[in-house]
């Protein structure tokens, strides 16, 4: 994380960073804020769940690795700078824009940014969300890199695209598939369709599997439940480890 914390200016600059997933139609979604202070020692971004921002798991992993991208350059020496993110937004013009830096009041770094983001990013106020593929994904992600881990989002390894792909030298070292039946739904089909397009990767593949799962919630009906033990019957017969949501916090989600 950059060190944008731990000090204060009286004076930085912000940019919205924008995505548009169709050029055609020109529909652009704020997706994250950076904030530089004006002498470029710190800098931060602080981005939207990208399961908010696309329903396409190939997207949000292009979108995702744009995002770091982005981050590592801000947590990089030389720091982005003014300068450099003014030059950002005159030559990012397709998918992913930047807008034109502004001024922005630094007193108080954390609350800037706490403002900022609420003001461009934060969802509409409302009751919690029910744990999605996307959002269970989104933990996971967080969860991996917070352990140190390498992780690609939405990523092919050959013919075959993966929820999560951990990289370390030479190539690709564990995939992850995520699967959540704790969100209401009338057909299981599509979580079982993942479940099977998994099994089928990694039989043609050298990689460790893992998968994370959402139960069912005690109010979930009987085809919930049934298609639950279903999928996690053929991950188990297949020897893949299955962890719940709670084994994020350990460092016991990827075989090593």
């Amino acid at each position: 994380m950059a060190e944008l914390g731990r000090r204060t200016t009286s004076r930085g600059f912000f940019s919205i960073v924008r995505w548009i997933s169709d050029p055609t139609r020109d529909e652009a979604r704020n997706v994250a804020i950076i904030v530089l202070d004006e002498a470029g020692r710190f800098g931060e971004i602080r981005s939207a769940p990208v399961s908010r921002l696309s329903p396409k798991l190939h997207e949000q992993g292009l979108l995702d690795a744009l995002l770091v991208g982005l981050s590592t350059q801000l947590e990089s020496r030389p720091r982005l700078t003014h300068s450099r993110l003014l030059s950002l937004h005159g030559q990012l013009h397709q998918s992913l824009q930047i807008t034109e830096p502004k001024p922005v009041a630094l007193d108080n770094s954390e609350t800037a940014i706490d403002a900022l983001y609420r003001a461009y990013l934060a969802p509409p106020p409302g009751g919690p969300r029910s744990l999605t593929k996307g959002a269970l994904l989104d933990q996971v992600i967080q969860a991996l890199r917070a352990q140190g881990k390498t992780v690609q989002r939405g990523a092919y390894i050959g013919d075959f695209i993966f929820d999560a792909v951990l990289t370390g030298a030479p190539g690709p070292t564990a995939v992850v598939s995520v699967l959540s039946f704790g969100a209401a739904r009338k057909d299981w089909t599509p979580v079982e369709r993942d479940a099977g397009h998994f099994l089928f990767a990694i039989s043609d593949l050298a990689v460790n599997p893992q998968a994370v799962i959402e139960p069912p919630g005690p109010t979930a009906n009987g085809e919930a439940k049934r298609s639950h033990q279903r999928v996690e019957g053929w991950l188990r017969r297949a020897d893949i480890p299955v962890r719940a949501p709670a084994d994020l916090k350990t460092e016991q989600l990827v075989l090593t």
